[in-house]
């Protein structure tokens, strides 16, 4: 997903980026990286903003959140995009995975000739990653 600046701001979430997060304030965006460097397991995220590069949040991880007597409502917001982004939630987490795994093979997946028709795109990729769960669980 390339940054382009008619859609700052905005923070992309993962590595590669799964998630695409419009935001509307700047301390949103903050937040959101807080939010992903101090989930369950730590999730790489960017914060665009039109400067010349993302703030990445990969210096997060072992930092202590804000002090909450200095930013309260940094904190607040922090507590508020854990919920909505249901960071810790196994379901999302898998989604994730997958489109991750997906985005890793975007090049080849475009090279097929059924790429091009949206409903047997999608069916095909269904039964493929149904077949291949079942067959990892059997």
């Amino acid at each position: 997903m390339p940054d382009s600046p008619e859609r700052i701001p905005y923070v992309l979430i993962g590595s590669p980026a799964v998630r695409h997060i419009a935001i509307h304030d700047r301390m949103d965006g903050y937040a959101i990286l807080w939010a992903c460097a101090k989930a369950q397991e730590f999730i790489p995220a960017r914060l665009v903003t039109g400067a010349p590069q993302p703030t990445s949040n990969n210096h997060m991880r072992e930092q202590p959140l804000p002090d909450p007597k200095r930013f309260n409502s940094l904190r607040e917001r922090i507590g508020y995009w854990e919920t909505v982004l249901e960071l810790n939630d196994p379901e999302i987490q898998l989604g994730a995975a997958v489109c991750a795994a997906l985005n890793s093979y975007l090049h080849l997946i475009q090279q097929s000739s059924v790429a091009a028709q949206p409903k047997e795109f999608i069916r095909i990729i269904t039964e493929s990653a149904r077949e291949w769960a079942e067959e990892c669980f059997s």
